[in-house]
């Protein structure tokens, strides 16, 4: 289960994108789209690391680029992860 501390603040993902896992199964990438201004999760299932998993097993979604969209990331995050 991911929580919202696990997670850092909005100015990372101005620099970086951020890597975790949900369960021993599932993966996830969090970005900061700098166009669009819109944080950007995907989640994913293993083995495969991000750049190598097929697109079409890449589930994404675009969220509000601030503390809130975190938080929405985190609750979204946990339910693929169920």
């Amino acid at each position: 289960m991911v929580k919202r501390e696990d997670l850092y603040g909005i100015a990372y993902y101005k620099k970086s994108a951020y890597y975790g896992s949900a369960k021993p199964d599932i993966r996830f990438r969090i970005a900061l789209d700098m166009e669009k201004g819109k944080l950007e999760a995907a989640v994913w299932k293993e083995p495969y690391c991000y750049d190598v998993t097929p697109e079409e097993e890449i589930e994404r979604k675009e969220f509000p680029a601030d503390d809130e969209g975190l938080c929405q990331i985190t609750d979204w995050i946990n339910e693929k992860a169920k």
